[in-house]
């Protein structure tokens, strides 16, 4: 029934607790890991080559390496064709479906999604943009969703084009008057 301590010069460093919660650098809290640092990289996943994504301290997001010197072949999205694929692509509100769980002794347990998301449909970013969707063994699709946002900026730049074009048409008409 005691939790499992693991220290480092007589400080606790991590600890797992009977219940089944990790935490490091905390005795744990509600989460069922919890990592607490004051400063730097919390969290860092990566590849051998150094690319992947981290969380720094205070940040209220994952950062992924993005350096120009880690990549190549770069070509830029074309505008056009970000802002004509995106028009099929849904935003939407959901709740995920109930999860109904049964145990060893047979005895079943159901988990219920209460909370309203907003989100993405995996399926409508594949048919034009594949590699942001994986999909597991199962056959469950997930987004990367932090990538669909260069498809989005390019749609959006592009919009900006057309109105910009517009806004010079119209002015050109009202100076023709």
């Amino acid at each position: 029934t005691d939790a499992l301590l693991f220290y480092t010069d007589g400080t606790q460093q991590m600890r797992i607790r009977s219940d089944g919660q990790v935490g490091i650098g905390t005795a744990g809290g509600s989460a069922h890991f919890q990592v607490q640092k004051n400063s730097g990289d919390i969290v860092y996943f990566h590849n051998d080559a150094g690319t992947g994504a981290k969380l720094a301290a205070g940040n209220q997001s994952f950062s992924a390496v993005s350096d120009e010197t880690k990549k190549e072949n770069i070509v830029e999205l074309d505008k056009q064709q970000s802002y004509d694929n995106i028009k099929n692509i849904r935003a939407v509100t959901y709740k995920f479906k109930d999860i109904e769980v049964t145990d060893d002794d047979g005895k079943k347990t159901t988990y219920e999604d209460d909370k309203s998301r907003i989100g993405f449909i995996a399926q409508d970013w594949e048919t034009k943009y594949s590699q942001l969707v994986n999909t597991d063994d199962g056959g469950v699709k997930s987004l990367l969703y932090t990538e669909t946002t260069p498809v989005l900026l390019s749609a959006l730049q592009k919009a900006q084009e057309k109105i910009e074009a517009l806004e010079a048409r119209i002015t050109a008409l009202e100076n023709a008057e």
